[in-house]
């Protein structure tokens, strides 16, 4: 009987950066970001290969029993990134910035962002808001530290949105929207996060990425993250790879 072919092993794991990201995007491949609050979380995303670990505010609400993000403290998401970075050797560490930490002036919104990456370790941020918020944001990026936007969905904002609802359903708000993002674009955030519950949202993301350089997934996902290259802008939309697939849905 002729021996089995010795398996072949698996390539060891390299550790996750943004050009890592981009080259998966490139290639077609789907990028993963997962919301993760501790360590234990940490070390299974590691084993699971997940690319992203962010560090959501939400783990406020999900850990210490808050009931909403807005009064979850800077402290702590400052102990959930530790724990994150205790945890994971592979996946790029991002951080939910909390409300109120980067909102009043870009010096706040620097010294808060550079506070998670010396003191946890952080290599991302994450912030939500608006056109409004994009001069701040703007401020760390230029800092040297890496944002993801995050707007449509935006849960510091509730109140003003009249709660968790699907956002650009009407033409004037589908507008704030593509405005919303060029202008974090414009502030050189290297992706965008858009939640979306709603099949209105298929039309906004398509005029986001019609007018923003950028290279958008899919409105199918339940959480749309768009992602920027520095060659998208000289590739046409229609012919832009998608980091997701209908093959793999």
């Amino acid at each position: 009987m002729a021996e089995a072919a010795p398996r072949k092993e698996a390539a060891p794991r390299r550790k996750v950066t943004i050009n890592t990201l981009m080259a998966k995007m490139r290639r077609g491949e789907q990028i993963t970001q997962l919301a993760a609050y501790d360590y234990r979380t940490a070390v299974i995303s590691d084993r699971l290969g997940m690319d992203i670990l962010c560090v959501s505010d939400t783990g406020g609400m999900i850990l210490f029993g808050h009931q909403s993000t807005v009064t979850v403290s800077f402290d702590e998401v400052m102990m959930m990134a530790k724990a994150i970075d205790r945890g994971s050797k592979y996946g790029l560490r991002m951080v939910d910035m909390p409300y109120w930490s980067f909102h009043v002036s870009k010096e706040q919104a620097v010294a808060n962002a550079g506070r998670f990456v010396h003191e946890a370790n952080a290599e991302v941020m994450k912030c939500e808001g608006n056109r409004h918020h994009a001069k701040n944001i703007e401020a760390i990026v230029q800092a040297g530290i890496p944002v993801q936007g995050h707007i449509g969905i935006t849960p510091m904002r509730m109140p003003q949105l009249g709660g968790f609802v699907a956002q650009g359903k009407t033409a004037q708000r589908a507008k704030e929207l593509v405005d919303d993002a060029k202008a974090f674009v414009d502030a050189g955030c290297f992706t965008l996060f858009r939640p979306t519950c709603s099949t209105s949202g298929k039309s906004t993301c398509r005029a986001i990425r019609a007018s923003t350089p950028i290279s958008f997934p899919s409105w199918r996902m339940s959480s749309a993250v768009i992602w920027r290259t520095s060659e998208a802008a000289t590739i046409p939309a229609r012919k832009r790879r998608s980091s997701w697939s209908p093959k793999s849905s």
